[in-house]
Protein backbone atom coordinates (compact mmCIF):
# COMPACT_ATOMS: atom_id res chain seq x y z
CA UNK A 1 0.00 0.00 0.00
CA UNK A 2 1.33 3.64 -0.66
CA UNK A 3 0.14 6.20 1.94
CA UNK A 4 1.75 9.82 2.52
CA UNK A 5 4.02 10.59 5.20
CA UNK A 6 3.76 14.43 5.05
CA UNK A 7 2.20 16.88 2.68
CA UNK A 8 1.96 20.49 2.03
CA UNK A 9 -0.13 22.60 -0.63
CA UNK A 10 0.05 25.79 -2.34
CA UNK A 11 -1.96 28.29 -4.29
CA UNK A 12 -0.76 31.41 -4.32
CA UNK A 13 -1.90 34.66 -6.45
CA UNK A 14 1.48 36.02 -7.21
CA UNK A 15 1.94 39.38 -8.99
CA UNK A 16 -1.22 38.29 -10.99
CA UNK A 17 -4.37 40.16 -10.88
CA UNK A 18 -6.38 36.91 -9.52
CA UNK A 19 -5.43 33.43 -9.68
CA UNK A 20 -6.50 31.20 -12.34
CA UNK A 21 -4.53 28.31 -10.61
CA UNK A 22 -6.22 25.73 -8.68
CA UNK A 23 -5.58 22.51 -6.53
CA UNK A 24 -7.74 20.00 -5.73
CA UNK A 25 -7.63 16.14 -3.44
CA UNK A 26 -10.19 13.51 -2.53
CA UNK A 27 -11.54 13.30 0.45
CA UNK A 28 -9.23 9.88 1.10
CA UNK A 29 -6.16 11.86 0.34
CA UNK A 30 -5.23 9.55 -2.56
CA UNK A 31 -5.62 12.02 -5.74
CA UNK A 32 -3.74 15.42 -5.77
CA UNK A 33 -4.90 17.38 -8.83
CA UNK A 34 -2.93 20.72 -10.31
CA UNK A 35 -4.47 22.96 -12.86
CA UNK A 36 -3.13 26.00 -14.18
CA UNK A 37 -6.08 28.14 -16.17
CA UNK A 38 -5.02 29.55 -18.96
CA UNK A 39 -5.67 33.48 -18.77
CA UNK A 40 -4.93 34.38 -22.67
CA UNK A 41 -7.97 32.19 -23.40
CA UNK A 42 -10.61 34.35 -20.94
CA UNK A 43 -11.98 32.95 -17.36
CA UNK A 44 -9.38 30.57 -16.76
CA UNK A 45 -9.98 31.03 -12.81
CA UNK A 46 -13.56 28.57 -14.09
CA UNK A 47 -11.48 26.09 -16.69
CA UNK A 48 -8.67 25.37 -13.54
CA UNK A 49 -11.15 24.64 -10.82
CA UNK A 50 -13.54 22.76 -12.86
CA UNK A 51 -11.26 20.70 -14.29
CA UNK A 52 -9.78 19.95 -10.45
CA UNK A 53 -12.62 19.65 -8.55
CA UNK A 54 -14.22 17.34 -11.65
CA UNK A 55 -11.28 15.28 -11.50
CA UNK A 56 -11.33 14.71 -7.56
CA UNK A 57 -14.81 13.96 -8.12
CA UNK A 58 -14.32 10.98 -10.19
CA UNK A 59 -11.75 9.23 -8.35
CA UNK A 60 -13.84 10.12 -4.91
CA UNK A 61 -16.72 7.90 -6.80
CA UNK A 62 -14.47 5.28 -8.07
CA UNK A 63 -16.33 1.78 -7.01
CA UNK A 64 -13.02 0.40 -7.23
CA UNK A 65 -9.29 0.23 -6.67
CA UNK A 66 -7.95 3.45 -8.74
CA UNK A 67 -6.10 2.09 -12.36
CA UNK A 68 -4.22 3.43 -15.43
CA UNK A 69 -7.46 2.72 -17.53
CA UNK A 70 -9.16 5.50 -15.28
CA UNK A 71 -7.34 8.37 -16.18
CA UNK A 72 -8.47 9.31 -19.37
CA UNK A 73 -11.98 8.56 -18.36
CA UNK A 74 -11.06 11.13 -15.88
CA UNK A 75 -10.09 13.74 -18.42
CA UNK A 76 -13.10 13.31 -20.50
CA UNK A 77 -15.63 13.46 -17.64
CA UNK A 78 -13.85 16.70 -16.65
CA UNK A 79 -14.11 17.74 -20.06
CA UNK A 80 -17.62 17.06 -20.26
CA UNK A 81 -18.62 19.36 -16.49
CA UNK A 82 -16.16 21.88 -18.55
CA UNK A 83 -18.24 21.79 -21.75
CA UNK A 84 -21.18 22.72 -19.03
CA UNK A 85 -19.42 25.60 -17.70
CA UNK A 86 -18.82 27.20 -21.12
CA UNK A 87 -21.53 29.78 -21.12
CA UNK A 88 -19.67 32.51 -22.58
CA UNK A 89 -19.01 34.19 -25.60
CA UNK A 90 -15.21 34.40 -25.76
CA UNK A 91 -13.46 35.06 -28.89
CA UNK A 92 -10.63 32.76 -27.07
CA UNK A 93 -12.00 30.08 -25.32
CA UNK A 94 -10.67 29.15 -21.74
CA UNK A 95 -8.14 25.91 -20.94
CA UNK A 96 -6.71 24.88 -18.56
CA UNK A 97 -3.57 22.32 -18.09
CA UNK A 98 -3.61 20.04 -15.27
CA UNK A 99 -1.66 17.13 -13.08
CA UNK A 100 -2.54 14.77 -11.08
CA UNK A 101 -0.82 11.98 -9.13
CA UNK A 102 -2.97 9.25 -7.82
CA UNK A 103 -1.83 6.62 -5.41
CA UNK A 104 -2.62 2.97 -5.93
CA UNK A 105 -1.99 -0.45 -3.53
CA UNK A 106 1.56 -0.58 -5.55
CA UNK A 107 2.19 2.61 -7.76
CA UNK A 108 1.79 6.14 -8.23
CA UNK A 109 -0.37 6.76 -11.21
CA UNK A 110 0.80 10.27 -12.79
CA UNK A 111 -1.18 12.13 -15.62
CA UNK A 112 -0.51 15.43 -17.20
CA UNK A 113 -1.58 18.01 -20.15
CA UNK A 114 0.14 21.03 -20.85
CA UNK A 115 3.28 21.88 -18.93
CA UNK A 116 2.29 21.58 -15.76
CA UNK A 117 4.39 19.35 -13.91
CA UNK A 118 4.91 16.52 -11.28
CA UNK A 119 8.40 15.48 -10.43
CA UNK A 120 9.78 12.20 -8.54
CA UNK A 121 12.13 12.54 -5.96
CA UNK A 122 14.44 10.34 -4.29
CA UNK A 123 16.82 12.02 -1.41
CA UNK A 124 19.76 10.01 -1.91
CA UNK A 125 19.17 9.92 -5.05
CA UNK A 126 17.64 12.61 -6.75
CA UNK A 127 15.42 13.19 -9.81
CA UNK A 128 14.03 9.92 -10.81
CA UNK A 129 11.46 11.40 -13.38
CA UNK A 130 9.80 14.58 -14.76
CA UNK A 131 7.12 14.48 -17.10
CA UNK A 132 7.63 15.98 -20.13
CA UNK A 133 6.01 19.13 -21.36
CA UNK A 134 3.23 19.33 -23.86
CA UNK A 135 4.94 23.14 -25.64
CA UNK A 136 6.89 24.21 -28.22
CA UNK A 137 10.15 24.41 -26.13
CA UNK A 138 9.96 20.82 -25.73
CA UNK A 139 9.64 19.60 -29.36
CA UNK A 140 12.33 21.88 -29.98
CA UNK A 141 14.10 20.19 -27.15
CA UNK A 142 12.90 17.13 -28.83
CA UNK A 143 14.61 17.87 -32.25
CA UNK A 144 17.61 18.88 -30.62
CA UNK A 145 17.29 22.75 -32.19
CA UNK A 146 17.26 24.01 -28.42
CA UNK A 147 18.53 23.44 -24.93
CA UNK A 148 16.94 22.77 -21.70
CA UNK A 149 19.07 26.02 -20.91
CA UNK A 150 17.88 27.81 -23.92
CA UNK A 151 14.59 26.62 -23.51
CA UNK A 152 14.59 27.97 -19.83
CA UNK A 153 14.77 31.53 -21.57
CA UNK A 154 12.92 31.25 -24.72
CA UNK A 155 10.31 33.82 -25.03
CA UNK A 156 7.94 31.12 -26.15
CA UNK A 157 8.61 28.49 -23.39
CA UNK A 158 5.12 29.63 -22.53
CA UNK A 159 3.74 28.26 -25.31
CA UNK A 160 1.82 25.43 -24.72
CA UNK A 161 1.01 22.26 -27.68
CA UNK A 162 -1.80 20.83 -25.38
CA UNK A 163 -4.17 22.03 -22.98
CA UNK A 164 -7.76 20.92 -21.80
CA UNK A 165 -11.03 23.12 -23.35
CA UNK A 166 -14.51 22.89 -23.78
CA UNK A 167 -15.90 22.06 -26.82
CA UNK A 168 -12.73 20.88 -28.41
CA UNK A 169 -13.17 19.64 -32.23
CA UNK A 170 -9.99 17.22 -31.62
CA UNK A 171 -9.63 14.81 -28.85
CA UNK A 172 -7.76 15.45 -25.64
CA UNK A 173 -5.28 12.86 -24.89
CA UNK A 174 -3.58 12.46 -21.43
CA UNK A 175 -0.07 11.21 -20.89
CA UNK A 176 0.22 8.47 -18.09
CA UNK A 177 2.49 7.54 -16.43
CA UNK A 178 3.09 4.46 -13.95
CA UNK A 179 5.32 4.99 -11.40
CA UNK A 180 6.29 1.17 -9.72
CA UNK A 181 9.93 1.98 -8.71
CA UNK A 182 9.36 3.49 -4.75
CA UNK A 183 10.67 3.78 -1.93
CA UNK A 184 9.23 4.93 1.63
CA UNK A 185 10.81 8.89 1.70
CA UNK A 186 10.73 9.43 -2.00
CA UNK A 187 9.04 12.87 -2.66
CA UNK A 188 6.43 13.54 -5.62
CA UNK A 189 6.35 16.98 -6.63
CA UNK A 190 3.56 18.54 -8.29
CA UNK A 191 2.99 22.14 -9.79
CA UNK A 192 2.58 24.58 -12.52
CA UNK A 193 4.67 26.54 -14.58
CA UNK A 194 4.44 29.93 -12.22
CA UNK A 195 6.99 27.78 -10.13
CA UNK A 196 9.18 26.31 -13.00
CA UNK A 197 9.95 29.44 -14.85
CA UNK A 198 11.23 30.63 -10.99
CA UNK A 199 13.32 27.81 -9.88
CA UNK A 200 15.34 25.65 -11.91
CA UNK A 201 14.86 21.39 -11.93
CA UNK A 202 18.17 21.66 -9.85
CA UNK A 203 17.11 24.04 -7.48
CA UNK A 204 13.31 22.23 -6.89
CA UNK A 205 15.34 18.97 -6.52
CA UNK A 206 18.12 20.46 -4.05
CA UNK A 207 15.46 21.78 -1.88
CA UNK A 208 13.26 18.77 -1.70
CA UNK A 209 16.20 16.28 -1.14
CA UNK A 210 17.72 18.30 1.86
CA UNK A 211 15.99 17.55 5.39
CA UNK A 212 13.32 19.83 6.83
CA UNK A 213 9.60 19.01 6.55
CA UNK A 214 7.41 19.33 4.02
CA UNK A 215 5.65 22.56 5.34
CA UNK A 216 9.88 23.91 5.51
CA UNK A 217 10.32 22.85 2.12
CA UNK A 218 7.04 24.02 1.09
CA UNK A 219 7.54 27.33 2.44
CA UNK A 220 11.30 27.83 0.40
CA UNK A 221 9.44 27.04 -2.63
CA UNK A 222 6.63 29.83 -2.06
CA UNK A 223 9.42 32.10 -0.35
CA UNK A 224 11.88 32.01 -3.76
CA UNK A 225 8.55 31.99 -6.57
CA UNK A 226 7.26 35.14 -3.98
CA UNK A 227 10.81 36.87 -5.40
CA UNK A 228 11.00 35.38 -8.63
CA UNK A 229 7.49 34.50 -10.20
CA UNK A 230 5.66 36.40 -12.22
CA UNK A 231 2.74 34.42 -12.75
CA UNK A 232 0.35 32.46 -9.91
CA UNK A 233 2.08 29.24 -8.75
CA UNK A 234 0.60 26.16 -6.84
CA UNK A 235 1.82 22.82 -6.11
CA UNK A 236 1.41 20.37 -3.89
CA UNK A 237 4.34 17.99 -2.41
CA UNK A 238 3.88 14.42 -1.24
CA UNK A 239 6.57 12.08 0.73
CA UNK A 240 5.50 8.58 0.25
CA UNK A 241 5.48 5.50 2.48
CA UNK A 242 5.76 2.42 0.38
CA UNK A 243 4.16 -1.16 2.26
CA UNK A 244 4.04 -2.77 -1.09
CA UNK A 245 3.80 -6.47 -0.59
CA UNK A 246 5.95 -8.80 -2.78
CA UNK A 247 4.44 -11.92 -4.60
CA UNK A 248 6.24 -15.43 -3.33
CA UNK A 249 8.68 -16.35 -5.44
CA UNK A 250 8.31 -18.43 -8.27
CA UNK A 251 9.35 -22.18 -7.53
CA UNK A 252 10.89 -25.00 -9.71
CA UNK A 253 10.09 -28.59 -10.54
CA UNK A 254 12.16 -30.75 -8.79
CA UNK A 255 12.27 -32.86 -12.07
CA UNK A 256 11.97 -30.87 -15.00
CA UNK A 257 13.21 -27.71 -13.73
CA UNK A 258 10.19 -25.95 -15.32
CA UNK A 259 9.55 -22.50 -13.11
CA UNK A 260 6.31 -22.80 -11.55
CA UNK A 261 4.06 -20.03 -9.90
CA UNK A 262 3.15 -20.59 -6.55
CA UNK A 263 -0.01 -21.81 -6.31
CA UNK A 264 0.66 -24.80 -8.60
CA UNK A 265 0.20 -28.49 -7.44
CA UNK A 266 1.34 -30.50 -10.44
CA UNK A 267 3.81 -29.45 -13.03
CA UNK A 268 2.83 -28.72 -15.96
CA UNK A 269 5.58 -30.02 -18.49
CA UNK A 270 6.06 -33.62 -16.61
CA UNK A 271 3.12 -33.90 -14.55
CA UNK A 272 5.18 -34.65 -11.23
CA UNK A 273 3.94 -33.13 -8.03
CA UNK A 274 5.29 -30.40 -5.99
CA UNK A 275 5.33 -32.09 -2.83
CA UNK A 276 8.59 -34.30 -1.98
CA UNK A 277 7.41 -37.56 -0.16
CA UNK A 278 8.04 -41.10 0.00
CA UNK A 279 5.22 -41.71 -1.92
CA UNK A 280 5.75 -39.18 -4.84
CA UNK A 281 9.21 -40.00 -5.44
CA UNK A 282 7.90 -43.64 -5.75
CA UNK A 283 5.39 -42.57 -8.56
CA UNK A 284 7.26 -39.52 -9.97
CA UNK A 285 8.11 -41.55 -13.00
CA UNK A 286 4.80 -43.42 -13.34
CA UNK A 287 2.33 -40.50 -13.03
CA UNK A 288 3.73 -37.95 -16.28
CA UNK A 289 4.27 -41.44 -18.34
CA UNK A 290 0.75 -42.48 -17.38
CA UNK A 291 -0.72 -38.53 -18.05
CA UNK A 292 1.12 -38.17 -21.37
CA UNK A 293 -0.09 -41.49 -22.82
CA UNK A 294 -4.05 -40.45 -22.09
CA UNK A 295 -3.01 -37.29 -24.01
CA UNK A 296 -2.00 -38.73 -26.56
CA UNK A 297 -4.71 -41.83 -26.70
CA UNK A 298 -7.69 -39.88 -26.10
CA UNK A 299 -6.86 -36.25 -26.98
CA UNK A 300 -10.60 -35.03 -26.59
CA UNK A 301 -11.32 -36.43 -22.99
CA UNK A 302 -8.25 -35.52 -21.79
CA UNK A 303 -8.98 -31.72 -22.93
CA UNK A 304 -12.17 -32.13 -20.61
CA UNK A 305 -10.69 -34.19 -17.90
CA UNK A 306 -7.07 -33.98 -17.66
CA UNK A 307 -6.67 -31.04 -15.21
CA UNK A 308 -9.01 -32.81 -12.64
CA UNK A 309 -7.49 -35.98 -12.71
CA UNK A 310 -4.05 -34.42 -12.38
CA UNK A 311 -5.71 -32.19 -9.68
CA UNK A 312 -7.36 -35.54 -7.87
CA UNK A 313 -3.77 -37.22 -8.29
CA UNK A 314 -1.95 -34.47 -6.75
CA UNK A 315 -4.45 -34.48 -3.87
CA UNK A 316 -3.87 -37.87 -3.07
CA UNK A 317 -0.26 -37.51 -2.76
CA UNK A 318 -0.87 -33.94 -0.90
CA UNK A 319 -2.74 -36.16 1.65
CA UNK A 320 -0.37 -38.70 2.03
CA UNK A 321 2.09 -36.17 2.86
CA UNK A 322 0.05 -34.91 5.50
Amino acid sequence: MIDIISRGSFSEQGRRDNNEDAIATTEDGRCFIVCDGMGGHGHGEIASRTVADSMAFFFQNLPGPANTQNMQPALEYAIEMLDKEDNFDDERKMGTTAVLAVLTESAVLVGHVGDSRLYHIRPEEGLLFRTKDHSQVQQWIDAEILTEEEAAVHPKKNLITRCIQPHSSQPIVMEIDERTDLKSGDWFFLCTDGVTDALTDGQIVEIIANHGTAEEKVEQIKSLCAERSKDNYSGFLLEIKANIVTPPDKKQCRVCGVELNPETLYCPACGSSVYDNSQTKKTRGVVPVCMNWLKERFPRPYDTFGNRLRQFVDNYFKEDQL
